[in-house]
């Protein structure tokens, strides 16, 4: 586990997919970020890559190949180095082994820098194609949040907010889950670049905007 803290906050994360672990406010040691529980959700903050989502029967097909493919791919899975570490700061870095190249057939260097501010965490990814063709891939972070932030506080008393809006917030169907349907809805209850958090939202699980 790596430790980095300024003045205003401490964050953790775990050589294990890079993944944070924790973020806390030192000035309430309140820790934004989930706890794990194993009953609703194990993960805290995964990194997703090369694949967002998962495939139909966890495969996908590569020119004339078809190679496997877990949901949000694999590279949560395995271990990352320590490339760079200050107080405020920390460098992870993963590249590919032999059981990735079975899965994704390319050499890679991902890297993720995760660093302190006066106003919370900054998080910085470079992906690196290492190899000779074009490497397609996608990259995405999935981190939980405690919600409220205070203790007397109510999960209604949040929105979500989308910067830039270009459009009214709309969401794609889904069914079955996880898998997009090839509709588009719009989202009851949005208020221009605004949505407020209810449960009843969040009851179906998967929301894509």
């Amino acid at each position: 586990m790596i430790t980095i803290e300024n003045q205003q906050f401490k964050a953790s994360i775990a050589e294990r997919g890079a993944e944070l672990q924790s973020l806390v406010n030192k000035t309430d040691n309140y820790d934004y970020i989930w706890n794990g529980d194993k009953t609703f959700w194990n993960r805290h903050a995964p990194i997703l890559f090369p694949a967002i989502g998962k495939s139909n029967e966890d495969q996908y097909r590569l020119g004339a190949k078809t190679f496997p493919m877990s949901q949000h791919g694999f590279a949560r899975d395995y271990d990352f180095a320590v490339s760079d570490h200050s107080d405020s700061a920390v460098t992870f870095t993963q590249h590919q082994n032999a059981e990735t190249l079975k899965k994704f057939p390319f050499k890679y260097t991902l890297a993720v820098t995760y660093m302190l501010t006066e106003d919370g965490l900054s998080i910085h990814y470079t992906v690196t194609n290492d190899d000779s063709n074009s490497m397609p891939f996608a990259l995405g972070f999935h981190p939980a949040f405690n919600v409220a932030l205070k203790a007397d506080g109510s999960f209604d008393n949040y929105d979500l907010t989308v910067e830039p809006l270009n459009s009214p917030l709309q969401r794609f169907g889904i069914g079955p889950v996880p898998f997009r349907n090839g509709d588009v809805e719009d989202i009851a209850g949005a208020e221009g670049n605004k949505l407020p958090l209810t449960h009843d939202l969040l009851d179906g699980g998967l929301v894509i905007l």
